[in-house]
């Protein structure tokens, strides 16, 4: 057994170095998601599961998810986790290696104008999901943070903010970044107008702001691991008609925080409600409800005979459908880089809101999309359903394949040094020292991202020794 998973360990990471993306072109959005999708075609194919796999995976390893599974396996430090002696690169084709969008330059003045927190602010036009923005500086490829606000009390966001760090030193050990003075918004919400960097865009916006991952760094895999997880889905979960329930699923709770007291005359203005409806109403093709109210519950039996919650859903056990829903909730929707990993089609709702990767989730080819106010959703998943088999196959092949290419570990890490890089472009100045400043040193690398080359995070850390010492000889 051992022997067995050295050889898919070296398999994986041979797949990873001789993976490549080519530019097919251009999609445009049916319903007006502003900009389009780029569409790149990966050299992947799904992996077959042989007897060996499958008894692995359904019988010693039953008790287990298959990303637990893929994660307990020990990443390889490979040459993948060397650092590189050059800058980000942009994509194929000159593609955005994490999206972003901003006209002209970034002004000192607008810098420095963004307040420590952003919600319901003016500088942020009362933006619901918005938090606190913290203040960073690259100098001489090592961080810098500024003390008056990274040492303030961030309401339960402390370790967000540790994490993000994290990706921040190991994208600086990994590549040359220039020097940059940046501003990085832990919240969900995307503002327009300022030059943030974080988690998600509103492409509806000229002036949109920045991306980097979160919590895709914590959960990120290596090649090695990709490949356990992607032969063990495999194994359990083969995309075959008759193998999955011919409907789309869904689970989830009501995590738009913008309605405290939900009743009558509101519930049905929250997407998610919607949803929760059409799998009452369309039970044959729709298997989707709410598991639970993460804000305050209904106040009314009225609303609570319409909404009954119903039970969690591993979701790994997704997969048992033949398609996923995607739908945005707090914000945007933070899972589907998750779904994108399985390989089960994903009919993702229509949105200006954008991860760092997913203007890459060309409709039609890697996922499909419903219209953003769910008017729709019936008629799209029904003919979802009705495609062949072989071109449901062909696009959940296609979506791992991405997954595999933009989300492990290493490209996480180049997408955040690329948007470093894009934001010193556009800046105006050039970054000076302050008083106010602190290191944040590379020994703080990696306690959150568990699944790493155990090699790799020992290398990080030496640098922050280093760091240390020179400190205290000076």
């Amino acid at each position: 057994m051992a022997s067995d998973t050295h050889h898919s360990a070296a398999a994986a990471v041979d797949q990873l170095r001789h993976l490549h993306a080519e530019l097919k072109g251009h999609v445009p959005s049916s319903y007006g998601v502003a900009d389009g999708y780029w569409q790149l075609e990966v050299n992947y194919t799904l992996p077959s599961a042989s007897l060996l796999a499958r008894t692995r995976y359904l019988v010693a390893n039953s008790n287990s998810s298959c990303w637990d599974i893929a994660a307990a396996q020990q990443e390889p430090y490979t040459a993948q986790y060397h650092p590189r002696q050059q800058a980000p690169t942009h994509l194929p084709g000159g593609i955005p290696r994490s999206i972003w969008k901003w006209q002209g330059t970034i002004s000192r003045r607008l810098f420095d104008s963004v307040p420590f927190y952003l919600r319901e602010s003016e500088a942020a036009g009362g933006c619901q999901h918005c938090t606190f923005v913290l203040r960073y500086k690259v100098i001489n490829g090592q961080l810098y943070t500024d003390k008056k606000r990274r040492h303030r009390a961030l309401d339960g966001q402390e370790e967000e903010a540790a994490l993000l760090e994290e990706l921040l030193l190991a994208a600086l050990h990994m590549y040359k970044v220039p020097d940059v003075d940046f501003l990085l918004h832990l919240g969900d919400g995307a503002p327009p107008g300022l030059p943030l960097v974080q988690v998600n865009i509103d492409r509806g916006a000229p002036q949109a702001g920045f991306t980097l991952p979160k919590f895709m760094w914590r959960d990120a895999l290596g090649p090695a691991q990709f490949s356990v997880l992607a032969e063990c889905l495999q194994a359990r979960h083969p995309l075959l008609p008759q193998q999955r329930l011919p409907r789309a699923v869904w689970r989830g709770s009501n995590t738009d925080s913008r309605y405290a007291l939900m009743d009558e005359k509101n519930a049905l203005s929250i997407m998610r409600t919607r949803l929760h409806v059409y799998g009452l109403w369309y039970p044959d093709i729709i298997d989707a409800h709410y598991t639970a109210f993460a804000q305050q519950a209904f106040q009314t039996n009225c609303v609570e005979e319409l909404l009954p919650p119903g039970p969690p859903l591993p979701l790994e056990s997704f997969n048992r459908y033949s398609l996923v829903l995607d739908i945005d909730g707090n914000g945007w929707s933070d899972r589907y880089r998750l779904l994108a990993h399985a390989n089960t089609p994903v009919l993702k709702q229509a949105s200006n809101l954008t991860a760092f990767f997913e203007h890459l989730a060309a409709p039609g080819a890697v996922v499909q999309h419903y219209a953003a106010d769910l008017s729709d959703l019936p008629v799209r998943v029904r003919a979802v359903l009705q495609q062949q088999p072989a071109e449901l196959l062909r696009m959940a092949e296609r979506q791992q394949g991405l997954a595999h290419y933009l989300l492990n570990q290493v490209a996480l890490m180049h997408a955040t040094a690329y948007t470093l890089a894009k934001v010193a472009q556009l800046s105006q100045w050039k970054p000076v020292m302050e008083d106010s400043y602190s290191l944040v040193p590379f020994s703080r690398c990696c306690s959150q991202a568990k699944r790493l080359p155990a090699e790799f995070v020992a290398a990080v850390r030496a640098r922050g020794a280093a760091q240390e010492s020179r400190a205290t000889h000076h």
